[in-house]
This record gives C-alpha cells, structure tokens and sequence, in this order.
C-alpha cells in the first residue's frame, strides 16, 4: 500500500521530469481547480458586464490574485520539510480567509444591482466558495468554516471536494439554466 506521503513524492518526481507544475492531494489536481475556479469568475464576469462597478472589479482581482497565491502556498507546504508546514498551513489559513472576505466583498457591491440574475450570482458563489473550502479540507488542518452573506440571509459554506471535471459540469449546469449558455467552461 502507499502512503499519502510517497503518493505525493511520486508526483512531485514525476512532475520533476514533464517540467509542469502539479501538486496533487489526493486525487485533485489543486492548480488545475483553481485554473477552473478562475475560469469561472471569468465567465460570472462576462455574464454581469457592466453591473460590476469599477471597485467591484478592483475586488475581483484581488480574489484571482488570492487564488494564485493560494496555489503558489499549497505547492510550497508540499515541498516544505515538516518542520516548516506549519508556517505554510498558517498562511495557507490566511489566504483562504481573504479571498472569501474579498469574494464576500464583491458580492455585497454586485448583488443588490444584479436584478435577475441574483440566483445565478448565488449558485456560481456558492459553488466557488464550496470548492475553495473543500481544497482546504484535504489538507491536514481542521477545514476552517465560512459563511456568507446572500440576499437571502447568511448562508454556511459546506466544504465540497470536487475534481475539475465535476466543477466544470456544475457551473455548466448553473450558467445554462440561468440562460447563459455562452458562459459555459470547456
């Protein structure tokens, strides 16, 4: 049987040699679903347009620029040694924490000018924030619990682990019957 540990050693090693950068946990491709969680904003962005004000936009970036650092800490905890991880974990916390605050920044500055779409604007974030908190429920720290703030009320955040292939088709799904199947992710 192989350990978590030598699983991800294999990876490292053979990422070694392709030149690509990879860091699995378990079996998600953490880079990959991020890449997918951009994507998405991407497409969330595309489909608002100018219902975004300017520091809504500001705030947007902040959130894609988190989720790159968010890849860049997890590739650094993997290599870490362990007596280094704990540095990593605590900044892997920190960033997971600003990029929901900023995501839940957004959201308070959209929301209440999206008219129709709310819904839409809804799913697609809580599908975003599900997943950024189930990529911090593989790593070996208590997941930390978010909610956010909707027009419907606060809403809990529950951690789901998704691959991209099952994030992709859930907001294929979200944009589609919202109407706006030229946002789909390929």
């Amino acid at each position: 049987m192989i350990t978590r540990r030598r699983f991800n050693q294999i990876c490292m090693s053979a990422t070694a040699l392709l030149g690509a950068t990879f860091i699995a946990v378990g079996c998600v491709s953490i880079p990959a679903l991020i890449n997918i969680v951009v994507a998405a904003i991407g497409s969330l962005q595309t489909i608002l347009g100018t219902l975004i004000p300017p520091p809504a936009l500001v705030i947007l970036n902040l959130v894609k620029a988190g989720l790159a650092d968010l890849g860049a800490a997890v590739a650094q905890y993997q290599a870490a040694p362990a007596a280094s991880k704990a540095t990593f974990l605590a900044k892997i916390n920190l960033l997971l924490s600003d990029i929901v605050a900023n995501f839940q920044s957004f959201l308070s500055q959209v929301l209440p000018g999206a008219g129709t779409i709310v819904a839409l604007v809804e799913g697609v974030a809580q599908l975003i924030l599900s997943t950024i908190a189930g990529i911090a429920g593989d790593l070996p720290q208590p997941a930390p619990s978010f909610s956010v703030r909707l027009s419907r009320g606060t809403v809990p955040v529950i951690p789901v682990k998704r691959d991209e292939k099952q994030f992709k088709k859930q907001f294929n799904a979200l944009v589609t019957q919202a109407g706006y199947s030229q946002a789909v992710l390929n």
